[in-house]
């Protein structure tokens, strides 16, 4: 029995259908996700701190689905807010602040 992985299949079909879609006259288009979905998406809001910390509690209050965080340049990231991030994957944003 041959086996595939589960992400070369995916690329398979994807590209299947976007081919037969394009012989149909659909054009298709790729945008970034560039956090339009709000709901998987926290911003941190850090302006009491002089130097804005993200800590591991902080993530773990926001949500549990949380697959991405905007936080203001130059904050600082503790080990286990590091460790949530990768564990976890969730994007990093870094907002300049005003």
């Amino acid at each position: 029995m041959s086996r595939i992985n589960i992400k070369k299949l995916i690329e398979l079909i994807v590209t299947e259908v976007i081919n037969e879609l394009e012989k149909r006259g659909y054009e298709i288009t790729f945008e970034e996700n560039t956090g339009a979905n709000k709901n998987n998406s926290y911003e941190f809001d850090m302006s009491a701190f002089k130097t804005p910390v993200l800590t591991e509690n902080m993530i773990l209050q926001a949500d549990k689905n949380l697959s991405e965080i905007i936080i203001p340049k130059g904050t600082v990231i503790t080990p286990g807010a590091k460790d949530l991030i990768n564990k976890r994957r969730i994007r990093t944003i870094y907002k300049q602040t005003e």
